[in-house]
């Protein structure tokens, strides 16, 4: 059976075919951010999840980090770069690859270009550029309109996620993993038609790409994009006018037609207005931290033009969608962190868990609704040291296609990490 069939079946609850119900906002009411510099308009957002910080892009090359910090202005500018000229101009959005890596890629709209920043550190690099609006594959990214309708999104969504999601190119072709070495694929929101292009970069080679096509999507204007890594759902920002703004929920796939993206949800009711142009959002094993409440988490969004430019909606419910899931295991300070290795896995890993000192220990496997499927250890004594268990393999069940929750709890508090089963 294939992975896509194994992870429907084993997510049923979590997941629906075709196209859904309207459905409302979601995020509650949102806090103006104040950007130094970002006053007239910003234009791209992304959330890196290994730094904790929000890194801002505007058009005429600036770019901010923004953190967390508790008190009363909340979050504050980390730091502030200008891009060298070859990023192109107009920049619109950007990603992040690695996000353990100090890096940035941005996208221009008036070039469609794709660009890799390097040495944020010190002094900005562009260490390689793609420009999309070259005829690649029997496919060119369509380039900007006169009236200023171009390529306004952009995320990455690691090869991980596109197996166990079941993915298929936009000409129903199956995904068998990236071929350029960026270990996933690069996504292009536009406006024109609302449009999401697919792309293969090889990240260390300029111009060295694969155009894949596009899909359809649920609006005719496309112009953000975020992907929540752990748990394999696609945001997609619509602003056809500054009245009726949506955020379409995916999944990443395309079973109900060839070449549309499939709707988990699309809010369309209730949904913030403005000429708002990107959206980041903290993701769902984050849920309760940053300013949020224990089932919440934080979604922002970034207006070209008017105010406030940087908003803040941290009632986002921790689901991202009127629909329901269970509230996500959090980590709680002190706890033993877990690690899985290999992950992705193939139905066999060992897990490993260091405990500063002698006391009880529990650890179990979850699935995406929260419901407990293994349960690994439950030790009312476990001496100090590294403990490992192995998760599946001989002895043991070999776990099913699908994404986990691996909890571990001990006196400390609770770890978690997340386990991708491949087939």
């Amino acid at each position: 059976m294939p992975p896509h069939r194994l992870l429907l079946l084993l997510c049923l609850a979590f997941f629906r075919m075709g196209d859904v119900e309207a459905s409302p906002w979601v995020g509650g009411i949102g806090v103006s951010i104040p950007v130094p510099g970002g006053e007239i308009n910003l234009s791209g957002a992304s959330w890196n999840p290994e730094s904790n910080s929000l890194w801002l892009v505007r058009q005429n090359r600036v770019v901010w980090e923004v953190g967390f910090e508790a008190g009363p202005d909340t979050f504050r500018v980390l730091r502030t770069l200008t891009l060298p000229n070859a990023t192109g101009g107009d920049l619109e959005s950007c990603t992040h690859v690695d996000c353990s890596v100090d890096e940035l890629y941005t996208l221009s709209e008036s070039q469609g270009r794709l660009a890799r920043i390097t040495g944020l550190n010190d002094s900005a690099i562009v260490a390689r550029v793609w420009n999309f609006e070259q005829s690649n594959n029997g496919y060119a990214l369509p380039p900007e309109t006169p009236s200023g309708d171009g390529a306004e999104g952009v995320v990455f969504v690691p090869d991980a996620w596109l197996y166990v999601s079941g993915f298929r190119y936009p000409d129903g072709s199956s995904f068998l993993g990236s071929t350029r070495g960026m270990h996933g694929l690069i996504f292009v929101g536009h406006q024109v038609g609302g449009r999401v292009f697919v792309f293969d970069v090889n990240p260390d080679v300029s111009e060295d790409f694969i155009n894949h096509g596009s899909f359809l999507t649920s609006a005719t204007e496309t112009c953000g994009l975020a992907f929540d890594r752990s748990v394999g759902l696609l945001y997609i920002w619509h602003n056809p006018n500054d009245t009726k703004n949506s955020l379409e929920v995916s999944r990443l796939t395309s079973n109900a037609a060839m070449g549309v993206l499939d709707r988990y949800e699309v809010q369309d009711s209730g949904v913030p207005t403005g000429n708002f142009e990107d959206v980041a959002i903290v993701p769902w094993d984050a849920c309760g931290t940053l300013s949020s409440g224990p089932q919440q988490r934080t979604l922002f969004l970034v207006q070209d033009g008017g105010t406030p430019n940087l908003v803040a909606f941290p009632g986002y419910i921790c689901s991202g969608t009127t629909l329901g899931i269970e509230e996500p295991p959090r980590s709680g300070p002190g706890a033993a962190e877990p690690v899985v290795y290999p992950n992705p896995s193939f139905g066999r890993s060992v897990l490993s868990v260091a405990l500063p000192g002698p006391g009880w220990l529990r650890v179990g496997v979850y699935d995406l609704s929260g419901r407990r499927v293994r349960g690994v250890a439950d030790e009312s004594w476990a001496d100090a040291g590294t403990h490992r268990f192995e998760l599946g393999g001989e002895g043991a069940r070999k776990l099913a296609v699908g994404l986990y929750f691996v909890r571990v709890e001990t006196p400390w508090g609770r770890a978690n990490t997340r386990l991708i089963v491949l087939e």
